[in-house]
């Protein structure tokens, strides 16, 4: 779900005035020039001959298609450094470039590709980064985006948002956010999302249990705690594994004939086999699912 953001600029106003209002002091006029000087092709060419720094007053500022938990909060301390990074002194080539590098280098943005000026409004289209899972590591919540990328936020145990959490990630955070992750862990996990966001049984997936991929494989862990066996994330499909498609139909069939993933009276099932293997809740053997 997305929208498109339109925060009005209210000098006199401190009370009502947006998060971007830092903007009208000194930041938002630079982009300003840089949305007619660095992106004038794609933007407004015309307007390159008849506004300045200080030649075209801003009364606005809109994101288009922003998503919905883009909200300016959250945009607070992207504000922050912009304006510590960006001279104000002065526009250059170099701080106009600046300019869109800090907005892609924050990791809220996978790219910035125009900013133009319409009827007071300095308008930003950009392609956002989507959040997709929070990984569990170092005793925070580290917000990740599809690509993989840590974005810049993180939470303390169990105060993050409503998601998926990632366990058992031995690569501590990318220093920087808009870094992808290190190794194998949270692209596997981000690959297993994407088959599963798109099913009505996802929003019981609490955590995915990546800490033995080369053996055991991932694995699946309910919000009521059962465990699902996923077996190997490898892209193409793994010998003596039944192939992705087909574990994911397992689920579905589950969820609709019990209703829910955590009805199966099982504690733990394997989803790799051509026979479907559980562990009864409170027994130690195995013993074929119904």
């Amino acid at each position: 779900m997305s929208q498109d953001a339109h925060a009005a600029i209210e000098p006199s106003d401190q009370r009502s005035s947006p998060a971007w209002q830092w903007a009208f002091d000194g930041v938002l006029a630079i982009l300003v020039v840089a949305g007619l000087v660095a992106f004038g092709a794609s933007g407004v060419p015309s307007l390159r001959q008849r506004a300045g720094a200080d030649a075209y007053t801003i009364t606005s500022l809109r994101l288009v298609d922003r998503p919905a938990w883009m909200d300016d909060e959250l945009l607070r301390p992207l504000a922050r450094n912009l304006k510590d990074n960006i001279e104000l002194g002065g526009v250059s080539h170099d701080s106009l470039e600046l300019a869109r590098t800090l907005l892609e280098r924050s990791g809220w943005f996978d790219r910035v590709w125009q900013l133009s000026l319409e009827e007071g409004a300095l308008i930003i289209r950009a392609d956002y980064a989507t959040p997709c899972a929070l990984v569990e590591t170092g005793g925070r919540e580290w917000l990740v985006g599809s690509r993989g990328q840590r974005l810049p936020r993180d939470y303390a145990p169990s105060t993050g948002p409503k998601m998926v959490r990632v366990r058992g990630v031995g690569a501590a955070p990318p220093e920087m956010a808009g870094d992808a992750w290190e190794g194998e862990p949270v692209a596997a996990a981000l690959r297993t999302i994407a088959l599963m966001e798109s099913r009505p049984w996802f929003p019981q997936v609490a955590r995915l249990d990546v800490s033995d991929l080369e053996g055991e494989g991932l694995v699946i862990e309910t919000t009521h705690g059962t465990r699902f066996r996923w077996g190997s994330t490898a892209v193409e499909p793994t010998p003596g594994q039944l192939p992705p498609a087909q574990r994911i139909a397992v689920l579905d069939m589950l969820n609709s004939q019990v209703g829910s993933l955590d009805r199966t009276g099982y504690d733990e099932i394997d989803l790799t086999l051509d026979i479907t293997l559980g562990r009864r809740n409170h027994r130690g053997a195995l013993a074929a699912a119904d």
